[in-house]
C-alpha cells in the first residue's frame, strides 16, 4: 500500500507549554484505509488529528523528526511546515482535506444546501465550468441518502432551525461531497442516534475510493472495531499532571494482520 502520512519521532506541545502532550515513535497511514484513533480522554487524540490536518502548530522543533504527507506525486514536508503562512496552510487544507467535527461548524445564516455547496464553489472558483448546477449534482445524491427529508431542509430551512442530528448529517454531507484526499473526523457521530450514526458511517465507507483516506477520533470502540482497517491506541505515559500520550508499534492493530483486540481488551488499554 502507498503511504500518505509517514511520521517518526514526533513530539507535540501546546503553545507556551513546557511538557509533551503527545509523542509518536513511528506511524504510517496508507491511502485508501480507514483509521480509528482511540484512547482515554485528554490523552492527545484530537492533538494528532489537528496536527495531521494542519489546524494547529504544536510540533516541537526537533531535528530528528520525520513527518511527510504525500497526497499525490509530490511530498509535502510537515517537519518545517509551521513556518509557512496561514494562507499556505489554508490552501493545503482546502485542496486535500475534509473535516467532520462533533460541533458541526456550519454557517447559521445559510441553508443546508448553501453550507454544503459553498466550499465546493470556493474551491473550484478558478474553474469557469463549475457552477451551482455542478455543485448541486455533486451533493444531491449524498444529501438524499443521509437526509431522508432532503427536500424540506436542503434549500430553505436555516441551520438554526435544525436539530443537532440534522446539522450533524449536513456536516457529513458537506465533508463527503468535497474532493478530499483525507477526511478527518473528530467524534463525527457524537450527536447522532445509533441508527443515524450507522447509516452515515455505512455510506462513508461504501463511497470510499482507494485514493481517499479516513482518519477518525472516537470514544466508540465498537464503531472502531466495526469500521476500521487499523486501530491506533494512544497509550498514557508518565505521571500526573504531566502524563502524555504515546503511539508505538505495540499500540497499532491491523485487521489485515488479524490482530484486532476484542472490545474488552481494547477497553482495558484506556486505563
Amino acid at each position: 500500500m502507498e503511504k500518505i502520512f509517514y511520521i517518526q519521532d514526533l513530539e507535540c506541545k501546546y503553545k507556551g507549554g513546557d511538557h509533551s502532550v503527545l509523542f509518536i515513535d513511528e506511524l504510517s497511514i496508507y491511502k485508501g484505509e480507514v483509521v480509528f484513533i482511540v484512547g482515554a480522554s485528554g490523552i492527545g487524540k484530537s492533538t494528532i488529528l489537528e496536527t495531521l490536518g494542519l489546524m494547529n502548530n504544536t510540533i516541537v522543533d526537533n531535528s530528528k523528526t520525520k513527518f511527510s504527507f504525500v497526497p499525490e506525486l509530490q511530498e509535502i514536508n510537515y517537519s518545517n511546515i509551521w513556518s509557512k503562512s496561514e494562507n499556505y496552510l489554508s490552501d493545503i487544507r482546502a485542496k486535500y482535506f475534509s473535516f467532520i467535527f462533533q460541533d458541526s461548524t456550519l454557517f447559521s445564516h445559510l441553508s443546508a444546501y448553501e453550507n454544503v455547496a459553498l466550499p465546493l464553489l470556493l474551491n473550484n472558483k478558478d474553474d469557469v465550468s463549475y457552477n451551482k448546477e455542478s455543485a448541486d449534482k455533486r451533493t444531491s445524491s449524498v444529501f438524499e441518502k443521509i437526509l431522508e427529508d432532503f427536500s424540506s431542509v436542503s434549500n430553505d430551512k436555516g441551520i438554526n432551525l435544525m436539530s443537532g442530528g440534522q446539522r450533524q448529517r449536513v456536516a457529513f454531507t458537506r465533508a463527503m461531497s468535497s474532493d478530499f484526499k483525507v477526511l478527518f473526523g473528530d467524534e463525527p457521530t457524537g450527536n447522532l442516534d445509533p441508527i443515524s450514526a450507522k447509516k452515515c458511517m455505512d455510506l462513508l465507507i461504501s463511497e470510499m475510493s482507494k485514493e481517499k483516506t479516513v482518519i477518525i477520533v472516537s470514544h466508540d470502540v465498537s464503531m472502531a472495531l466495526n469500521y476500521a482497517d487499523r486501530i491506533i491506541v494512544i497509550d498514557k505515559h508518565g505521571k500526573k499532571p504531566n502524563f502524555y500520550g504515546k503511539i508505538s508499534n505495540s499500540s497499532i492493530f491491523s485487521k489485515a494482520e488479524n490482530n484486532f483486540p476484542t472490545k474488552e481488551e481494547l477497553m482495558k488499554l484506556f486505563i
